[in-house]
């Protein structure tokens, strides 16, 4: 793996982490106070994302994204804001990583 890959799937990472901590902490939302995610939720969600790529299943990756999620753009120029979207650029991510 290249100095240029490493990076970008680092940046892709921080990302997607981001992404999905934020979309699970506004789920939780409702009427109650909202609480910032431990370092250990935030651990876990990173793990259970890592499990989800090291799997080369892109369905199991872009399911885990909230239905209203937006992914955004980190190697194309498209925002993925539905599933079937989010589970291309999956697909096109497996394949750039093979």
């Amino acid at each position: 793996m290249t100095r240029k890959t490493r990076i970008r799937a680092a940046v892709v990472t921080a990302l997607v982490t981001a992404a999905t901590v934020s979309a699970g902490v506004s789920r939780a939302g409702g009427s109650e106070p909202r609480h910032e995610p431990s370092k250990k939720q935030i651990a876990a969600l990173f793990d259970r994302w890592n499990a989800a790529l090291r799997t080369g299943d892109p369905e199991k990756v872009a399911g885990l994204y909230a239905k209203d999620a937006v992914l955004l753009p980190t190697v194309s120029n498209r925002i993925r804001t539905d599933h079937p979207a989010r589970l291309v650029a999956a697909r096109a991510d497996r394949s750039r990583t093979a």
